[in-house]
């Protein structure tokens, strides 16, 4: 190269003015020194492009993606909401707020609630408990209750009715039992059409008689002996 100095970058001729350019080879390699130069500019500004390109659809993706995650952590915090909700709903109900089952998970405290009715698929008397506190008695189930006062009743076969006419202007009406024997521990139980009470009332080992002021109309009668 004819020129003295040269650029520090692509090495272009510099000249001085006691210098004699060579236009086939200065010009012409400066030129084309230029020209690879903006070349290489062009080539690398396209890759870039691209590059750039990439890298937004790349970050278009993750913001799809935080999006979706976004809306599961949403659904999940509702979920969650939800679940407090039942949970605190249920521990109210078997605790006044505080669980009183051993197992605070709500399949383990209603399993346990469900042994402790007694299981199976119903419920029964046996497992419910009974105050006794007014009735005096001695049970404190229910199925111990029912069964307590079952045993004080009288039998079936101790029972017997019996039903007459008080006839209009009589006094007396006398009902005559066949099963049951009337004595003076037997209990004796009347009822009279519209109430009617009577007078006087008179018994045999077999019969009620019953006396009533004289009425205008008949009125029926039933004497129940329970012994």
């Amino acid at each position: 190269m004819s020129a003295t100095n040269a650029t520090s970058n692509y090495n272009l001729p510099l000249f001085i003015g006691s210098d004699k350019p060579a236009w086939l080879t200065d010009w012409n390699g400066a030129m084309n020194a230029i020209d690879a130069a903006i070349a290489g500019v062009n080539t690398a500004q396209g890759g870039t492009a691209t590059d750039l390109a990439a890298l937004s659809l790349t970050v278009s993706g993750l913001s799809d993606t935080v999006s979706g995650h976004t809306t599961a952590i949403t659904s999940l915090t509702t979920s969650v909401n939800t679940n407090t909700g039942a949970i605190n709903t249920i521990n109210s109900l078997i605790g006044n707020g505080t669980p009183t089952t051993t197992d605070q998970t709500i399949i383990g405290a209603i399993n346990e609630l469900h042994a402790e009715i007694g299981g199976g698929t119903s419920v029964t008397a046996a497992a419910v408990t009974y105050d006794n506190t007014t009735s005096g008695l001695t049970a404190d189930d229910v199925q111990e209750a029912i069964d307590e006062i079952v045993a004080a009743l009288p039998s079936a076969g101790a029972v017997e009715l019996q039903s007459g006419t008080l006839t209009a202007g009589q006094t007396t009406v006398t009902l005559t039992f066949t099963e049951q024997a009337v004595g003076a521990t037997s209990l004796i139980d009347v009822y009279v059409e519209d109430g009617l009470n009577y007078t006087a009332i008179a018994t045999t080992s077999t019969t009620v008689t019953l006396t009533f002021e004289a009425q205008a109309a008949n009125k029926a009668v039933a004497v129940r002996v329970t012994n």
